[in-house]
This record gives structure tokens, C-alpha cells and sequence, in this order.
């Protein structure tokens, strides 16, 4: 990524050759942190939906991995509320959900720091 600073000037011209031009200065800056939170701090940033199957009118079996941002290198321990016991399998994960519940909370902790996401 790069940042900087530039002027951009849109000008529109009708049919009979009027014309109107307005400008405007847009600034990039870059992140504070590749990560969501504290800059460093272990977090699950998004989920890679690999597959989802559909197993009745009102199932679905949703093969996903996590993704996580902030990592020191130890072992991460994954769960998902309600639906799995937590493990240090690093995914990717199947699991078979009611359409009518389709929000799950995952959880990971990575030493001391927990970290949870909202996917659906």
C-alpha cells in the first residue's frame, strides 16, 4: 500500500458544450494495523467460506476456515458456541446449520488473548 495526496477534478460537459467542474483533495493514509483492535493483539479478522452443501430444506453443511490477524506463533484454540468443542485443528471446519439460526459466534484463544466473530 501507498499514501499520498491528490487533487481530482471531475468536469461534466452537457450536449449544448456548458460544462460544471468541482474538485476536491482525497488523502490515503496507511492502516494503523493490518489487524481488527489494539495493533498486535491476537483477533479472528474474517472467515474463508470454502463450501456450503445443502443437506435439507432447511440445512446447510458449512465448511469454513478462519482467519486470524495478530498471531505470536502459539497454538490457537478454535470453537464455535453451541456447536463445537474447542480444538488447536487448524481447520477447515464442516459444520451442519439450521437456516433458521444462521449466525454463529467462533471463538479462538491464543495464549491469554480470546478473540470472537459473528460469521453468517
Amino acid at each position: 500500500s501507498s499514501t499520498g495526496v491528490s487533487t481530482v477534478v471531475v468536469t461534466a460537459t452537457d450536449g449544448g458544450g456548458l460544462s460544471a467542474s468541482t474538485g476536491f483533495t482525497l488523502t490515503v493514509t496507511a492502516p494503523v494495523s493490518a489487524t481488527i483492535g489494539e495493533p498486535g493483539s491476537f483477533t479472528i479478522t474474517g472467515v474463508q467460506t470454502v463450501s456450503c452443501v445443502v443437506v435439507s430444506g432447511g440445512q446447510r453443511a458449512v465448511t469454513f476456515t478462519p482467519q486470524y490477524g495478530g498471531m505470536t506463533g502459539g497454538a490457537i484454540a478454535f470453537s464455535v458456541v453451541n456447536e463445537r468443542a474447542a480444538t488447536t485443528d487448524p481447520g477447515p471446519y464442516t459444520l451442519t446449520l439450521y437456516t433458521d439460526n444462521p449466525t454463529i459466534t467462533l471463538n479462538a484463544q491464543q495464549g491469554s488473548t480470546a478473540a470472537t466473530y459473528r460469521y453468517n
